[in-house]
């Protein structure tokens, strides 16, 4: 018992412990040891990083002790999660083989994985979670642990690729019953194909799969959203079909000379774009042109939203143009096969192309310098 008892004092957080339990509060208890004589065995958590139910649930059939001594005594060797937000297969995928040598995972994420960097769970940035929620370094309390007491009651966001409010707005159920977003996404929403980002096309980054199939088999296994979260950086498809990567990168994720327009790097081009191009107005595709499509439809900026998002939402179904050498409505009365649902630039297959679909909305639009354009075989909306 010493052992645990070390182990314990070591995860134990007391201000959390007296918050959560008030009656040991009031009692003026010490909260230590009203864990280690009562709340142990009652099941009261140690920890914001300690689900005693939802690990209960992950046990063993037939397991006898309470959770939390369970996660002590197997911890180490069972790949078991304490928490619906603590990925213990992804975070021990982040260390060198041997250095966790029989520590329990969560006891190394708070003492040491916290202070590298290391994530918890595939959608949870640290990094991230300070810079836009603004919490600043300073912060006395880890993100995760801000975000579990919190945060995920404020809309707080903990990585690029998962929006709470979409989250919400596409599971009204879960906004209803007023249950953490992500915690649910990750439980239980990645196999569901839940949405997370109205700018992550689920479909589509599958269907730019096609023909992987190891690929394909680990988005069946685990979304196809953590699928992209765990590979940002490397060679992946976009997620979405108005999204040219090489474009983007060209223009906006050039080298450090750029200094604040590259925002500190620029290792995945499309979480860039989430982060700080979209915001900024950057044009994400060849095919969309910002500048044009605010001038030609003045009545955006009342919206609020970036022109690219404007087009997203409300652009493309009322038939705006995307550039100026672009003309919708001509361009879906000539082609039947535009996909209803989107019925955009997105239904070219290869952004780069300089076919001739383009070059005839081009002589559409009756400009002479889009006709010229065209002719030439100039993206646009390129710069």
């Amino acid at each position: 018992m010493p052992v645990l008892t070390g182990l314990i004092r070591q995860i134990f957080d007391r201000t959390f412990y007296l918050a959560a339990n008030p009656d040991v509060a009031a009692a003026g208890c010490d909260a230590l040891e009203h864990f280690l004589d009562h709340g142990l065995m009652e099941g009261r958590s140690p920890h914001p990083a300690f689900d005693p139910a939802f690990y209960a649930a992950l046990m063993p059939a037939g397991s006898a002790s309470a959770s939390f001594l369970h996660y002590l005594h197997h911890g180490a060797v069972d790949p078991l999660d304490p928490h619906p937000l603590f990925d213990t297969a992804h975070y021990v995928a982040q260390i060198e083989a041997g250095t966790l040598s029989g520590q329990l995972p969560l006891l190394h994420f708070l003492t040491v994985g916290t202070r590298a960097g290391l994530s918890p769970n595939p959608l949870f940035d640290a990094a991230y979670y300070r810079r836009v929620n603004r919490l600043g370094n300073a912060h006395p309390r880890h993100p995760l642990l801000h975000y579990i007491e919190t945060g995920w009651q404020r809309g707080c966001r903990t990585h690029p690729l998962f929006d709470p409010e979409h989250y919400r707005r596409v599971r009204p159920d879960i906004a209803a019953a007023g249950v953490d977003p992500l915690a649910h996404y990750l439980r239980h929403g990645r196999h569901e194909a839940a949405s997370t980002h109205e700018l992550f096309d689920a479909p589509y980054y599958r269907t730019v799969l096609a023909g992987q199939q190891a690929a394909l088999d680990a988005v069946d296994a685990i979304g196809p959203v953590i699928h992209y979260a765990m590979h940002a950086g490397g060679v992946l498809p976009s997620p979405h079909p108005l999204f040219h990567r090489a474009f983007y990168a060209r223009n906006h994720c050039r080298s450090a000379e750029d200094g604040e327009r590259d925002k500190g790097g620029c290792p995945d081009p499309f979480l860039h774009f989430l982060e700080h191009g979209l915001p900024a107005g950057h044009d994400p595709h060849p095919l969309f042109d910002g500048a044009f499509y605010r001038r030609r439809y003045p009545d955006v900026a009342s919206h609020g939203d970036p022109p690219f998002l404007h087009f997203i939402r409300h652009g493309a179904r009322e038939g705006r143009a995307p550039n100026a050498c672009f003309d919708l409505t001509a361009y879906r009365s000539g082609q039947q096969t535009v996909p209803a649902h989107f019925p955009g630039p997105a239904h070219f297959p290869d952004p780069a192309w300089a076919g001739k679909p383009r070059i005839a909305m081009a002589r559409a639009t009756g400009s002479s310098r889009s006709r010229r354009a065209a002719d030439a075989g100039v993206p646009t909306g390129s710069r």
